[in-house]
């Protein structure tokens, strides 16, 4: 698996135990390398909510996984970073929230 997602056998171990945080584009190609959706890393995470609570897993990081459970938040996740205009940034974010509200 590191040697498929380009990273150290330490690097995979600390995403394993949960020390460090894998970003959304491994996850992709760890959910490709192992023919798996992308939810199959998610799953039951619904069921643990009150867990999350208690564990100090607020909203914010609710919604993101919640918004990772999908394809096209994947992509969105992957894209957004490489808009190197601020600028762009706000405005793309402006257009999802207008879409929200309409």
């Amino acid at each position: 698996m590191a040697e498929h997602l380009g990273l150290t056998f330490q690097q995979v171990q600390k995403y394993e135990r949960g020390s460090n945080r894998i970003s959304a584009s491994k996850i992709y190609q760890a959910a490709w390398a192992l023919k798996v959706p992308v939810p199959y890393f998610f799953e039951g995470l619904h069921e643990g909510e009150e867990a999350s609570a208690a564990e100090g897993i607020s909203s914010g990081e609710s919604a993101v996984q919640a918004f990772l459970n999908t394809g096209e938040g994947i992509e969105l996740a992957e894209a957004f970073p490489r808009i190197t205009s601020a600028r762009q940034r706000r405005q793309v974010l402006d257009r999802v929230k207008s879409l929200v509200d309409d």
